[in-house]
């Protein structure tokens, strides 16, 4: 036999092996075609096939439980570990009640299998008293949690598993009531059970939390009808896997998974902020921190498109800070930046938001101004002039100011659509003024 399967018969006259010491009926089926491939002797013996009759059976024709049960052993997967009340069908066509231990499992070379262990519940309920000893070994070798109370909540039997959590035997709880080990969860261990005793259905697969020894356990539980040597309801029986580490690793992932996406939202504002620096950057001059060239070329070309749409006035007014190679060449570039500077804060004092404002290159400064006229520019470009004359920065002990020209062209109509054509009516109206003594503001007498 293969060292990945419990050690069983398969019809090949093998010796008897470990399988045949177990307490309960193993069959194994194939996952594939649910038919029987294996089979300890105890399960050949208490169900009395021939081992021809038992090899390639149907698992629908050994199970008898209704549809759901079946198709929750046919659906199991690898690490499920329910517990079903069914019946096994016997060769005579008989039946016999027995508590249902469904496993999935791979064989070596992946094979997928279906282990199913039975344990004969009409010996083990029959005759409570005469059955103890082997109802508490069965019980005891089980993992799960086992807890039987009769229909007033006392304990009437639990297995080890249990026991061993409060740390007595399962002879000291028998006879108990639940809230004697379960205190704060005694609500807990009887929902459910007025239903089960009213009813005789099983209610399956209900996650539960309970404290054991001041712990706080998960446990997920079926909750199954106890029935006495007359058919009759005479308790609950609880079967619950503690699922606590599940639960825990579960919780730990969703913290950690909570704690990755405030991570992620935290550098993606980190980068988005970084992005929009990066943009803001490219398109501003880093020295007055107004747009530079590019961006303003982007802007004035959007505004002359506007302004043609709804034949609207734009102006463009293009300044010039006058003798400013002298103040380079006398007091040097730090001091030349610094009356770019002043020179892009007083547009930013004087001008509109909706005005665009940017360094055109070296001391020229060009600005766009959206819905204006001649008149309007020529009021805006006044009042700059104006204040940046009367800046006065100190150098050395000395007052030093400086002064600007400024050039208007203005598109009063939509057949203006070339922005260089502004431009250079607005550079032909500079030179007027700087021709003119500068310090002064001119109007492009046209746009040719």
């Amino acid at each position: 036999m293969k060292g990945d399967l419990p050690a069983v018969h398969s019809g090949t006259g093998e010796r008897p092996e470990a399988s045949d010491l177990l307490a309960t009926d193993l069959l194994v089926f194939d996952a594939s075609s649910l038919t029987c491939m294996y089979w300890n002797s105890r399960a050949r013996e208490h169900l009395a096939y021939s081992e021809e009759a038992l090899r390639g059976l149907a698992l629908d024709r050994v199970v008898v439980a209704d549809r759901p049960v079946l198709s929750a052993i046919k659906g199991l997967d690898p690490g499920d570990s329910p517990v079903f009340r069914a019946e096994l069908r016997r060769a005579d066509g008989t039946t016999c009640p027995v508590a249902l231990f469904p496993r999935r499992q791979d064989r070596a070379g992946g094979q997928p299998c279906l282990l199913l262990y039975a344990a004969d519940l009409s010996d083990v309920f029959g005759d409570l008293l005469q059955a103890q000893a082997e109802l508490q070994t069965v019980l005891d070798g089980m993992r799960l949690l086992v807890i039987v109370k009769d229909a007033e909540g006392k304990v009437m039997r639990v297995n080890r598993t249990v026991a061993e959590g409060f740390g007595v035997s399962p002879e000291e709880m028998a006879g108990t009531p639940v809230a004697r080990w379960w205190p704060k969860d005694e609500a807990t261990f009887a929902r459910g059970d007025e239903e089960i005793i009213a009813s005789g259905a099983p209610i399956l697969g209900v996650l539960e939390s309970i404290v054991v020894k001041g712990q706080r356990r998960w446990v997920r539980t079926d909750k199954l009808p106890l029935r006495d040597a007359g058919g009759q309801i005479a308790g609950v029986i609880v079967l619950g896997e503690d699922v606590t580490d599940l639960i825990e690793t579960q919780q730990a992932l969703r913290a950690h998974q909570d704690q990755l996406d405030e991570l992620v939202a935290q550098r993606t504002a980190e980068l988005e902020a970084t992005h929009a620096e990066l943009e803001r950057l490219a398109l501003t001059d880093p020295l007055t921190g107004i747009s530079n060239r590019r961006h303003l070329m982007v802007r004035l070309d959007e505004e002359l498109r506007r302004a043609c749409r709804y034949d609207q006035p734009l102006a463009v007014l293009l300044l010039d800070l006058d003798h400013f190679k002298d103040i380079n060449d006398t007091h040097g570039h730090l001091v030349g930046d610094e009356m770019l500077r002043r020179a892009a804060g007083a547009a930013t004092a004087n001008l509109r938001d909706c005005d665009v404002k940017g360094r055109f290159g070296g001391e020229e400064f060009l600005f766009v101004l959206p819905h204006t006229d001649a008149e309007g520019a020529q009021i805006c470009a006044e009042r700059l002039r104006a204040q940046l004359a009367a800046e006065r920065l100190e150098v050395g002990g000395h007052s030093l100011g400086v002064t600007c020209s400024i050039g208007i062209a203005t598109a009063l109509s939509a057949d203006v659509h070339d922005p260089n054509v502004l431009i250079n009516a607005a550079d032909r109206a500079l030179y007027e003024a700087k021709r003119c003594g500068r310090n002064q503001v001119r109007i492009a007498a046209s746009l040719s």
